[in-house]
């Protein structure tokens, strides 16, 4: 379900589509500008409390949702483990420590994009060289403070690396 720029969109209208359409596989909230930090962990309690809710969901989108936290990805852990595709791109208060918690619990991950989250640094590309996550195969780092010499070092993940360290 598109939902990219529906400014009206609450909380409560995600939650309800969530009850709503069981068969859900694709949510893009992109650009939602009324989604407060607590929408994602709303939905991960949902999907905790009615396990046929949301199970068949596979791609999240929260491009530019201002809201959108460090805390709000930490607290949604049930809402990410099957996931095969996020984008949190153009967020600019996620760290390194919201791309942590995604690859620690996002077991069956194939993309991820961090696409303009300035607040992203090497430390995120370190993860993956040193502990890969097996079923990622794209990365978006693009305009964040990654650097191209230890993006290159990413072996197996296909890297999107436009304008990392702002160089």
């Amino acid at each position: 379900m598109n939902l990219n720029y529906c400014f009206k969109v609450s909380d409560s209208g995600v939650l309800a589509i969530a009850k709503g359409c069981r068969d859900l596989q694709v949510l893009i909230l992109d650009y939602c500008q009324f989604i407060s930090e607590n929408c994602l962990q709303m939905l991960a309690e949902h999907k905790a409390q009615s396990p046929e809710c949301l199970q068949k969901l596979t791609t999240l989108s929260l491009a530019c949702v201002p809201s959108l936290s460090d805390m709000s990805v930490l607290t949604s852990t049930s809402l990410l483990e099957d996931l095969t595709e996020i984008n949190v791109s153009g967020n600019p208060s996620l760290t390194d420590m919201s791309v942590f918690h995604i690859f620690c619990v996002s077991i069956k991950l194939q993309t991820l994009k961090v696409a303009d989250c300035f607040r992203i640094t090497n430390l995120c590309i370190d993860k993956l060289l040193y502990t890969p996550i097996g079923s990622l195969k794209f990365l978006d780092v693009s305009f964040t403070h990654t650097t191209l010499d230890k993006v290159s070092r990413v072996k197996g993940v296909k890297i999107r690396a436009a304008h990392c360290g702002f160089n």
